[in-house]
């Protein structure tokens, strides 16, 4: 009687572990289905959204500009969105002066132009081209001279946020990857 109690507690236990197994397993697949989905509803509105400011059907002030670098931080993906960023960069470049003014009081914008800085990063070591646009957005959303008088604190934020994200490590990997090396040795400075 012990025995066969002993048994049914263990078949029960059993039971449940392969239920809440299932369960584990029925979640992870759901959750990342809806994942996929919602990139690619995402990555649908980041292309029309896109074309429309390109085809003027939509205006490229700042509020669309956000709306769109949240859509691509989103669905970022290299192989895919290194056009749209490079575009996107020289978009953020143009409209330095108005993004740079918002920064100083919205936190949205900084939190943007953080993440967006450390894309710029990744993206410079994965790609040979468009690096014009993504290396003069890093020269423009870090140089203190940009900011106005109290954009030290926003600047120190921003380093913050990269440095955490490995910047230096991604700089010294642009740096190895994409300066060639000293052919020979030189007593001659570089030229200004």
């Amino acid at each position: 009687m012990l025995k066969r109690a002993h048994y049914e507690r263990l078949q029960r236990e059993a039971q449940r572990n392969e239920n809440t197994a299932a369960i584990k397993i029925q979640s992870l697949v759901r959750g990342h289905l809806a994942r996929v989905i919602r990139k690619k509803l995402v990555r649908g509105e980041l292309e029309s959204l896109h074309q429309a400011v390109i085809n003027g059907e939509k205006p490229s002030d700042l509020p669309t500009l956000h709306n769109l670098g949240v859509l691509l931080l989103h669905c970022w993906s290299p192989d895919i969105d290194q056009p749209v960023f490079a575009w996107f960069s020289q978009m953020l470049v143009k409209k330095r002066k108005e993004v740079l003014v918002v920064m100083m009081g919205d936190t949205a914008w900084q939190f943007l132009v953080c993440r967006l800085l450390s894309v710029a990063t990744s993206y410079l070591l994965d790609t040979k081209e468009n690096l014009a646009s993504s290396l003069r957005f890093m020269q423009v959303y870090t140089c203190q001279e940009n900011y106005s008088s109290n954009g030290l604190s926003i600047l120190t934020k921003v380093y913050k946020f990269l440095i955490k994200d490995s910047y230096f490590v991604k700089i010294r990997k642009l740096i190895d990857t994409k300066i060639p090396p000293i052919l020979s040795a030189t007593t001659r400075p570089p030229p200004h």
